[in-house]
């Protein structure tokens, strides 16, 4: 029989097992070589364990690329095929092991276009899940045979539960937004700068009547930098906003974000938002006040942090609230003339104080809004007579004054460049951004 040599092998085993939440997960490693005979297989098992009991690891990939960078094979486990096997040439190879519990709200590269700089992507739309990566490098000779170990890093965060307590009674709804947070990863464990994503979450009402909360269980890529956290609270008369950057969030960390709503001194939220590692606890502690820049959330018709919103451009993203309450002006006496009259305005609107965080100027409103002002009851007390309050305002940059009627339920609206007196209320607008 003639001679021959055996084909240059290694033989790839791959057995995802359960993994503890509060550890990594771990691939025992020896590599002690028995002795073989030359030519032999070279033989690779790569084998999982857990340090307890918890989640499993359903889904696994194993990309290898040989020493030219090219993606050689893609080995695919899942939970009712748990050990795969290949044969390769004997050589340096660099692994990337990918694993989770469900891979499904990823985008993973297909063998064609995998790289060692490959991006793994969460997918818009689908609930992120747990994943894991490492990347190791390893040379097979002909006739070794080797256990590899390879300590899977978690990528995720993960946020646990979201509470806020002594919500008022009139409170409709409440949400947190956390943003910015990265969405995808590379093969190097590393984030790239773009594309980011937020997260909301919607709280529920218990049944103490104050307690709002939500436990999402979500995970999360770390956060780009230093994240927002924002909570929008929404009552029967309008919504309240708060925003505060908090530390970075991290890998390998469960989050907690609580919180206490007060209205000493107006309205501010006090929220601790504490980190726990999978394995260490740790804490962050913040307040949500006045102090911090407000969020706003406004609605036509509705109050937005305090201030009544006349109108809302959601294209544009801008809107127009109007001022808590008539200004005290100076009227200018025995005069009709227009300048005198704006120019009494002038220090009463420079000097009231503008809603936290706008830098636009108070204005008076125009023709339209001064309409929509007169009209709400939410405004104005109509006299038994049914006339509303009478505000100046502005048409085509003429100074008038504009009021409404009320006869039943139809509503009239009146306006006259005729008269000033002082008994026409200065309630200006601003406009803001959001």
């Amino acid at each position: 029989m003639s001679n021959f040599q055996f084909p240059k092998i290694f033989t790839l085993i791959c057995s995802l097992l359960a993994f503890v939440s509060c550890e990594k997960v771990a691939l025992d490693e020896n590599t002690e070589s028995p002795s073989t005979q030359p030519g032999a297989p070279a033989n690779l098992i790569m084998t999982t364990r857990n340090g307890g009991s918890g989640n499993d690891v359903n889904e696994g990939r194993i990309y290898v690329f040989n020493d030219q960078g090219t993606c050689v094979q893609i080995l695919s486990i899942d939970a009712n095929n748990t050990s795969v096997t290949t044969q390769l040439p004997a050589g340096t190879y660099s692994v990337y092991a990918v694993g989770g519990n469900d891979l499904s709200s990823f985008t993973l590269p297909s063998l064609s276009d995998a790289t060692a700089t490959s991006v793994v992507t969460h997918q818009t739309g689908k609930l992120m899940n747990e994943l894991l990566l490492k990347h190791t490098d390893i040379t097979l000779a002909e006739g070794d045979e080797r256990d590899l170990n390879i300590t899977l890093d978690r990528k995720v965060l993960c946020i646990d539960d979201v509470v806020m307590t002594q919500m008022p009674a009139d409170v409709t709804q409440v949400e947190v937004t956390l943003s910015t947070f990265y969405s995808s990863m590379s093969f190097d464990g590393t984030y790239p700068e773009t594309p980011t994503e937020s997260y909301t979450v919607a709280l529920t009402k218990q049944e103490d009547g104050t307690t709002w909360q939500a436990t999402p269980n979500q995970m999360l890529f770390p956060s780009k930098g230093t994240p927002v956290v924002t909570v929008s609270v929404t009552t029967t008369t309008g919504t309240l906003g708060f925003s505060y950057t908090a530390e970075a969030m991290l890998a390998n960390k469960h989050y907690t974000i609580s919180g206490a709503y007060s209205v000493t001194q107006g309205a501010s939220l006090s929220c601790t938002l504490t980190a726990s590692d999978w394995d260490e606890d740790g804490s962050v502690d913040f307040n949500l006040n006045n102090d911090n820049q407000v969020v706003y959330t406004p609605v036509a018709g509705q109050f937005c942090n305090g201030y009544y919103c006349v109108s809302v451009n959601s294209s544009a993203h801008t809107a127009v609230l109007l001022a808590k309450s008539k200004l005290s002006y100076v009227a200018p006496t025995g005069s009709t003339n227009a300048e005198d009259w704006l120019a009494a305005f002038t220090d009463p609107m420079e000097t009231l104080d503008k809603p936290t965080g706008i830098t636009n100027d108070w204005r008076l409103p125009t023709i339209t809004e001064t309409a929509i002002i007169s009209k709400d009851t939410q405004i104005v007390t109509f006299t038994d007579a049914g006339m509303s309050a009478i505000y100046f305002c502005t048409e085509d940059d003429i100074l008038k004054a504009g009021w409404t009627t009320k006869a039943d339920e139809t509503y009239t609206f009146h306006k006259s460049a005729n008269g000033y007196n002082s008994n026409i209320l200065l309630r200006p607008v601003i406009d803001i951004n959001f």
